[in-house]
Formats: structure tokens, sequence, C-alpha cells
């Protein structure tokens, strides 16, 4: 069966632009580590996944403010709470 919803996963997603940087600064800092912000177009250090996805070399997490801004948080370990929340 063909689906007739058109998704445009742009809009779903929140960057680290639209969200609140500081929070997400002291939440890495919560973990031990830093937020380097990347200029923008500018090669994200350390992405696994790619740009705009964020970038992890030991203890500094490197984004763009393009970089979707969940991608920024679970680099830093944060889904490993022992709860799973933030």
């Amino acid at each position: 069966m063909q689906s007739h919803l058109a998704v445009d996963i742009s809009t779903d997603v929140l960057t680290l632009e639209q969200i609140d940087v500081e929070f997400v600064e002291l939440m890495l800092r919560s973990y031990g580590l830093d937020l380097v912000r990347v200029d923008e177009n500018a090669p994200i250090p350390g992405t696994y996944w790619g740009e705009p996805e964020a970038g992890l070399i030991g203890n500094a997490i490197y984004a763009r403010g393009d970089t979707p801004g969940e991608g920024a948080a679970s680099d830093g370990g944060a889904g490993d709470s022992p709860s799973g929340d933030l």
C-alpha cells in the first residue's frame, strides 16, 4: 500500500540554532563535555554520521547551527543517563 503522506524531515527536527544553546552547554558540561561551535558551512570535526551531525573528539562536541539538537545531546551521552531522561 502506497502512503499519500508527504513528510519533510528537515522541518521535523530542531537544529542547534533553534534551541537554547546555553541549556545544551550546561547539559553537556554535566557530563564533562564542552560544546564547540563550528562556523556555518565549515566541516564538523569528528562527525560519525556525516554533516550536519555533531562530532565527538575527546571531551568536545563539535556542532554547527544546522546540527540537529538531539544530535548534539546524544553524542554527549545524554541518552545514557540511568533514567534515560535529560
